[in-house]
């Protein structure tokens, strides 16, 4: 981050060498006392805050554009540098996408770069809180490289994420007021004061704000860390738009890349919840429920979130998109698939008032949730039906456990990712193939299916990189 006080002076010293009169020096001289008075006011203040001598932050953030050869294919990868800490504390992904439409006639790389694909739709977006040198917390976000960067949108009615978040100017004057006025009672924490979001409706973190203060002073630096990382996540997820909508002439895929365009600015917005996908899926189809003009269709959807307070990674599934975690060449964790019947999958709809009783319409609450301890080296599989109905497990692990090891390396993982893509496509078009769409049919009772489900493909690879600050005791 450029920080202006650190460049004057450091402008000062070098015009030092320099024959300069005594007017100049007068003004140089003013400049430096000013200059250093800021420093030690922002130190004082940053005391206050974080309990110790704060030195200025060093953010660095790096983003990467892998070479594509399929469809689709988009990769991001972030480091973020903290006050007195080292670029690798956060937990983070480093993610390919890679996909195919079903239709070639619907082949369109523009939309493809924008996160769509054919019916299917997807975004990779990842938000981290710091503090600044002035002591605010603030919310970065990293977007893909070459998606367009528009104005984020107004905080969704469900969000409890604050709008503004104190200063610590104004967080000094707000503990200070319930010190004199409290008078022993039980008032809000500090922690609270300093991070509402991920404390919010719990009363019993609630302390006398003298020894909250004083604790405040002492505090370590993994509670430093904490506050950082609360609301601070790598995200991903990927929609399905039905495409039973295509005969009423409606556009299936409108619908799922609005759904995760809302997600999408939600998280770099910060107005969501690091371990709370299910919610920020509601938080999308609320946005598009209360649009002027609500866009018409129906999907599923699956996000996942890898929390950097914690590690953890969280995901939500609704409807036949979904997710599993390869291990060491083995499926340790996936989502399972949320089916009326066959092939009718669960799903969240906007129809027109006068079908509304006649369409499956799911609330964002009947998603199933999950909670799973990944490890470094874990590669996460997002993606659409697709995959699922054409590539069985046997066949993801393979061609995942090629790339062991090297869980570091952009280019290979984009490389899995176009092949993992690649395959779903060719089995999907192979009438022969007993796929896994096929078993499932033949177990419902269409005993004469065989062969592959034509369908657009969208691959999210992610490998999970957990930072210096998780460690085995914290899982």
């Amino acid at each position: 981050m450029f920080n202006a006080d650190c460049f004057l002076s450091s402008q000062i010293q070098f015009e030092e060498f320099n024959p300069i009169n005594r007017a100049t020096k007068t003004n140089k001289m003013q400049a430096t006392i000013g200059c250093l008075s800021r420093i030690v006011s922002r130190t004082l203040v940053n005391n206050a805050v974080n309990g110790k001598e704060a030195s200025s932050p060093s953010n660095s953030l790096q983003t990467s554009c892998p070479l594509t050869t399929s469809a689709s294919a988009q990769s991001i990868s972030t480091a973020a540098a903290e006050n007195c800490d080292s670029g690798d504390e956060h937990a983070r992904l480093l993610t390919a996408v890679s996909g195919f439409p079903k239709s070639q006639g619907s082949y369109n790389i523009d939309h493809i770069l924008k996160g769509q694909i054919g019916d299917d739709a997807y975004f990779t977006a990842r938000h981290v809180d710091d503090w600044t040198n002035s002591g605010t917390l603030v919310g970065k976000s990293v977007p893909i490289p070459t998606r367009d960067h528009r104005a984020s949108s107004p905080p969704s009615p469900l969000s409890s994420s604050p709008s503004t978040v104190p200063s610590a100017t104004s967080l000094r004057s707000r503990i200070n007021s319930h010190r004199r006025n409290s008078s022993g009672d039980e008032v809000q924490s500090v922690e609270q004061l300093l991070n509402p979001l991920s404390i919010s409706g719990n009363s019993s973190c609630t302390s006398n704000v003298s020894s909250s203060f004083n604790g405040l002073q002492n505090s370590s630096t993994s509670s430093r860390l904490r506050h950082r990382s609360s609301n601070s996540a790598d995200v991903i997820g990927v929609a399905d738009g039905v495409g039973g909508w295509r005969q009423y002439g409606i556009d299936p895929g409108q619908f799922s890349f609005q759904l995760m365009q809302s997600c999408e600015r939600l998280v770099k917005s910060g107005y969501f919840v690091s371990n709370q996908p299910a919610r920020l899926l509601a938080q999308g189809f609320s946005e598009m429920q209360q649009c002027k003009k609500p866009v018409i269709g129906s999907s599923t959807a699956c996000l996942a979130m890898l929390s950097h307070a914690d590690g953890k990674l969280y995901s939500a599934n609704i409807g036949d998109s979904g997710l599993l975690v390869v291990r060491d060449g083995e499926v340790v964790h996936r989502s399972s698939e949320q089916q009326h019947y066959f092939n009718t999958p669960f799903q969240l709809s906007l129809p027109p008032s006068e079908m509304a009783s006649d369409v499956l319409s799911d609330r964002p609450e009947a998603a199933d949730r999950y909670e799973f301890n990944v490890e470094d080296g874990d590669v996460i599989l997002l993606a659409t039906d697709g995959v699922f109905d054409n590539v069985p497990d046997a066949l993801l692990v393979e061609q995942i456990s090629s790339i062991k090891g090297c869980t570091d390396d952009l280019v290979k993982i984009q490389q899995c990712c176009n092949s993992l893509a690649f395959l779903a496509r060719q089995l999907s078009r192979d009438e022969n193939f007993l796929s896994p769409f096929a078993k499932n049919a033949r177990r419902s009772g269409y005993a004469d299916v065989s062969g592959g489900k034509e369908d657009d493909v969208t691959v999210l690879l992610a490998a999970v990189n957990r930072g210096n600050n998780y460690n085995s005791s914290s899982r």
